[in-house]
């Protein structure tokens, strides 16, 4: 695969989170679905529905969650619109050490907190944008 396939599909794939972690957001503030969070609520309370306050402290927490998720994706997004396409290796390592560090705490956290579906979703986020990312490395080394 070429190198401007392989970084448009990296882009998409950046921009596609953006969009995750709006729509979380605009869900979360407009009144999601409770019983979609029941499953987390018998994880932390012990059953599946909570009190109302529980419920608002769970729309704030992902609503919050759900931007800091796009802002990240934005910072991601400008890496591989710019410096990636101009090959710097510089670029490249703060994407993978970034997703790495991420990944593996965030993961950790949540097996901890028995939150398994969390490190299976990570995973999903993970391998999307570090497999294009991969196959990337290989045209950037041989500018170097």
């Amino acid at each position: 695969m070429s190198f401007e396939a392989t970084r448009k599909w990296l882009l998409y794939t950046i921009a596609a989170t953006i969009g995750f972690g709006v729509i979380l957001s605009v869900v979360m503030v407009a009144g999601y679905p409770e019983a979609a969070f029941a499953p987390f609520n018998q994880i932390f309370w012990g059953e599946a529905e909570i009190t109302p306050e529980g419920v608002m402290m769970q729309r704030w927490v992902f609503g919050v969650f759900g931007i800091t998720i796009a802002a990240w994706a934005i910072a991601v997004l400008f890496l591989v619109m710019y410096p990636l396409k101009e090959k710097q290796m510089w670029a490249w390592n703060a994407l993978t050490i970034t997703m790495l560090f991420w990944w593996v705490l965030d993961s950790a956290i949540s097996i901890y907190f028995g939150v398994a579906i969390n490190a299976l979703s990570n995973t999903v986020f993970f391998v999307a944008i570090m497999l294009p990312a991969m196959l990337l490395r290989k045209h950037i080394l041989v500018r170097s």
